[in-house]
């Protein structure tokens, strides 16, 4: 096997087909983060992105992993923590092959969240796993909404009369499904760094590469990868936007956030169901609408699917050093030891979102004082 790591930009024709090819093979790989456009949209923001590339020995394609590396040699996917999906592009049935190309590209580890794993394959290093939401939006918008309807009709009721009521206190509403300004976008990242701020999470957002990334996913028109920015406005004024990506016939809501003058109104949920209804107009199959706190989400999934996060750990010392040190914080958070066991999981989940997208010594050095001053 030859293992090879180079940066996005390097990417040959032939190692886009083939990496491409490796994704249509699989509904696991649908998502637009796996698509190698995506990666070399990073590789433009990030000067540490890299992509591990595996090949047999007669030359044939095996494995694609993006990746930043940190200078202790662990692995996050790339773009992390903004990849709501992640993993090795791989064929399935080679997943066992992944601690050996690790260890190949001096990793110790890789650490993923978001994985699709849905056959089992990494099941043994799993340490949590989330629930994501699927619109499938394949026989129609009328058909879709009425399933939902049927299985939700209290909520749906509420939206309806939520709509009623901002029509007639603040306007009329208004939904734009693909609105690619910069302006907008700028909106939106304001919005959602004045949220960080008031809930005291990490401002994932002052990077400079994260909002260069935004707006260069915002810009890409590939059938690979396309963003996709769509506004409701009320009484002419925003009042919710939200940025997808999109891949073929798949799109994946990523960033949302709202005008906290309307928040009365509920506008999260109100672009929420036009949102699909344009993309199913624009031809979108599959929509992901994610998972979390966005509780909303179950009424318009028709299908979940589990996401996962765990560590796989490269053959040799170094893997088996980290796989055991996690393996330890594992067993801190998971035991019956009240505030400090939830303690223990958001200090952990906090420090891994700093270390992702903090790439100065100084950032992190920042982001680690504020969040230990800060309750959650």
């Amino acid at each position: 096997m030859q293992v090879r790591t180079i940066h996005p930009d390097d990417l040959s024709h032939k190692d886009v087909r083939e990496w491409e090819a490796i994704r249509s093979e699989s509904e696991r790989f649908r998502s637009p983060y796996y698509s190698a456009e995506f990666a070399r949209v990073l590789g433009g923001c990030r000067k540490d992105a890299r992509i591990i590339i595996a090949r047999r020995d007669d030359g044939e394609a095996l494995a694609f992993v993006p990746v930043q590396i940190s200078r202790l040699g662990m692995a996050r996917p790339l773009g992390s923590p903004f990849t709501d999906c992640s993993g090795p592009i791989l064929r399935l049935g080679d997943e066992e092959i992944l601690p050996s190309i690790l260890r190949s590209a001096g990793v110790t580890a890789y650490g993923y969240a978001g994985l699709d794993d849905s056959l089992g394959v990494f099941s043994e290093h799993h340490r949590a796993e989330t629930l994501a939401y699927i619109a499938d939006l394949s026989p129609g918008f009328e058909a879709y909404l009425e399933s939902r309807r049927s299985a939700y009709p209290k909520h749906f009721k509420k939206a309806r009369r939520l709509s009623r009521q901002a029509a007639r206190e603040a306007g009329e509403l208004e939904v734009c499904f693909h609105e690619p300004a910069p302006d907008i976008l700028e909106t939106l990242i304001s919005w959602k760094r004045e949220q960080y701020q008031r809930t005291g999470l990490h401002d994932v957002l002052a990077p400079d590469w994260s909002r260069a990334m935004l707006h260069a996913c915002l810009t890409s028109e590939s059938p690979i990868l396309s963003g996709v920015l769509t506004t409701l406005r009320i009484d002419g004024k925003l009042a919710a936007i939200e940025l997808g990506l999109r891949s073929h016939d798949v799109l994946h809501g990523w960033i949302a956030g709202y005008n906290q003058d309307f928040a009365n109104y509920s506008p999260g949920i109100l672009l929420q169901e036009r949102l699909l209804q344009g993309a199913c107009e624009a031809g979108i199959k599959r929509a992901d609408l994610g998972g979390g706190a966005h509780h909303y989400k179950k009424y318009y999934g028709s299908d979940t699917v589990a996401l996962s996060e765990g560590l796989v750990p490269a053959c040799g010392f170094g893997g088996a050093t980290r796989s055991m040190l996690g393996d330890a914080w594992m067993m801190l958070e998971r035991a019956p030891l009240g505030p400090a066991a939830r303690f223990a999981g958001s200090a952990r989940r906090r420090l891994d979102n700093i270390l992702a997208v903090e790439t100065t010594f100084g950032g992190r050095a920042r982001g680690v004082l504020n969040a230990f001053n800060k309750p959650g």
